[in-house]
């Protein structure tokens, strides 16, 4: 397990990032800061869901909270360079 871990890519800025939650497949690229000509896709690292993510790697599952303070259990499914 350890090696795997290893081998797996951590999320960083600029890291394009799939994720399940509430049984829903998500994806977006991890940018420094949204801007209004931004994509829909991209998270800003500042963001609550960007500061989140940093540093997780594929296969990992924490819980998020949302803005309204409930939470959500988000899974990384992969992580990859754009």
């Amino acid at each position: 397990m350890i090696a795997l871990r290893l081998m797996t890519k951590e999320v960083e800025i600029g890291s394009k990032v799939y994720v399940q939650a509430d049984n829903r497949r998500l994806g977006f690229t991890i940018v420094p800061e949204v801007d209004e000509y931004s994509s829909q896709d991209q998270i800003a690292a500042d963001s609550l869901l960007g500061r989140s993510l940093l540093g997780h790697r594929e296969g990992d599952e924490f819980p998020h909270t949302l803005f309204d303070g409930s939470s959500v259990m988000i899974r990384v499914l992969s992580v990859g360079k754009p």
